[in-house]
């Protein structure tokens, strides 16, 4: 029901949008923003439905692009925060999809946005996600490059040890890259876990619901290694799994 409202409303106000003689300087821009926030809204829908649906994927990123061009069609300059957030919406929905040379176009126009406000921590984030968009396009030096550029942090870990993983699949590497990539994933582990122990009495259910849902990728990419490499203790691969599933019981 909430769908179809948000559809007869874009409808109706589409008209409006168009209509210069009808809306004009202030009210137009409200017009626009409220125009673009629907496009969003119905944006994000299709990306929650998404999974393998192409037709989903299609709409939500016609959505989204709809309501950032909208945005920056208005009087008022878009917001950065408006333009960053919808940037990193299409650049998920692409990811997700495959489609990692667009993904690097979105990436990339946030992190001038970044850089230009000196916004460090959000443009070391999105430098993570570009390096690995790199390394799915197989485009390994760029992805080093970018990952060295960055100051180290808890993710970073985990993003360096995924482009070493790639890395090491698509050359047949028999050694030292998945051995990168497991002192990346162990070191990754050993921070997590002293997170988890501070904060674990602070979680509701649903966050840690959240967290296993985020995390469960990395105890396959842990796993993965074990079939790799002769060094991979069979203790880590048990403490991984057993810290991220008792996280659901508790």
């Amino acid at each position: 029901n909430d769908f179809r409202y948000m559809r007869t409303l874009l409808d109706q106000w589409q008209g409006l949008l168009f209509a210069e003689d009808t809306v004009s300087g202030i009210d137009a821009d409200k017009f626009r923003h409220a125009y673009a926030n629907m496009y969003k809204q119905m944006g994000s829908y299709y990306f929650c439905i998404a999974d393998d649906s192409l037709y989903a994927y299609g709409k939500a990123v016609d959505c989204y692009t709809r309501s950032l061009s909208t945005l920056q069609r208005g009087r008022n300059i878009i917001t950065l925060n408006q333009k960053t957030v919808l940037n990193t919406e299409l650049a998920q929905i692409h990811y997700k999809f495959g489609h990692y040379g667009d993904a690097l176009r979105y990436l990339s126009s946030n992190m001038d946005v970044y850089d230009s406000n000196f916004m460090v921590g959000e443009w070391m984030e999105t430098s993570a996600y570009y390096a690995l968009c790199l390394a799915r396009l197989k485009r390994f030096p760029e992805a080093f490059e970018a990952v060295e550029g960055i100051s180290p942090h808890n993710e970073l870990l985990r993003t360096k040890g995924k482009i070493y993983s790639l890395a090491a699949e698509a050359t047949d590497d028999n050694g030292p890259l998945w051995l990168k990539a497991y002192d990346c994933y162990r070191e990754y582990f050993v921070i997590q876990q002293d997170t988890l122990k501070r904060n674990f009495n602070n979680l509701t259910p649903q966050q840690r619901e959240q967290y296993w849902l985020r995390k469960y990728r990395f105890m396959a990419d842990c796993y993965r290694l074990e079939n790799e490499i002769e060094g991979v203790t069979p203790g880590f691969l048990y403490n991984v799994a057993l810290l991220n599933k008792n996280i659901l019981l508790q």
